[in-house]
């Protein structure tokens, strides 16, 4: 592979990105509404399974209290990877509908960015969003800490994390269940989220009068609030600011490959991070 690739060159000058998805508003909203449904009725389904499997009896009583809300937040992020999975393949094949080129439709073109040039977009991706965080964080004076999870996960009223991460937390004693969680949120999830939102969604709205600019903000505005029910507001907004960045990447190389590739990074190096964090204390 070259150092720098022919896209990377050509994408440091012009907008890359050239999907078209020839889907009617009714079918690429229905579509892509259709496909947040299926995400979210996984998740329940997926935390009631999980919470059967872990031990717990599937009652309303018992999933109310601390210890059975413990249990189903393990049992919903566990659960991640077949949901994501599951969800992905239909994205991928509602791209498919009117006999269009999914591939195509959802800007799955391999880049040519070469070695060199994946390594700028990686560390370009990980210090933009860094700088977006820290800056945020000295505007609003909000102190990081507050919402780093701690070794008691779910049951740490005094932790402002999201729940994901504190499920990451109270996962890290126990290495089997850690084992199965984290594909899902380090790949499944990152490949599901870049299909649904900034796939053939995205690739719709951008030929319509919003154009690119607004694809980037109405994706990352869906994408973000998505996260609503288990983040707090501030990492919804952080997520927001993420999800322009991704925009910005997918429409300057003109593939949603890399936005997966950022986007499970981001993942990876984030469940390391709270993994250190939590062996650390």
């Amino acid at each position: 592979m070259a150092l720098i690739g022919v896209d990377f060159q050509r994408g440091r000058k012009d907008w890359l990105y050239n999907a078209i998805n020839g889907h009617s508003a009714s079918l690429a909203i229905g579509s892509f509404l259709a496909l947040v449904l299926l995400t979210i009725l996984g998740q329940n389904v997926a935390a009631l399974a999980g919470y059967a499997l872990l031990g717990g009896a599937v009652n309303q009583a018992d999933m109310t209290s601390p210890a059975g809300i413990a249990l189903s937040a393990k049992s919903t992020v566990i659960g991640l990877l077949p949901v994501s999975i599951v969800v992905g393949f239909a994205a991928y094949r509602a791209a498919a509908l009117r006999q269009q080129d999914p591939i195509h439709a959802l800007a799955l073109r391999w880049p040519q960015l070469g070695t060199g040039g994946w390594a700028i977009v990686l560390v370009g991706f990980l210090i933009a969003v860094y700088l977006i965080n820290t800056t945020v964080f000295l505007i609003t004076g909000i102190n990081p800490q507050e919402f780093a999870p701690t070794p008691d996960g779910v049951l740490d009223p005094r932790s402002g994390a999201g729940t994901v991460e504190k499920v990451i937390a109270d996962l890290v004693d126990e290495p089997f269940l850690f084992a199965l969680a984290i594909p899902g949120i380090a790949i499944a999830v990152p490949v599901m989220e870049e299909i649904v939102f900034r796939g053939a969604f995205f690739s719709w709205l951008q030929g319509t009068r919003v154009g690119a600019p607004g694809a980037i903000v109405i994706t990352s505005g869906l994408w973000a609030m998505m996260h609503a029910v288990s983040a707090p507001w501030l990492f919804v907004s952080l997520i927001f600011l993420m999800g322009l960045v991704l925009g910005v990447l997918l429409v300057r190389f003109g593939s949603l490959w890399v936005t997966i590739i950022c986007h499970c990074l981001w993942n990876t190096l984030s469940s390391i991070t709270i993994f250190l964090l939590v062996t650390s204390s």
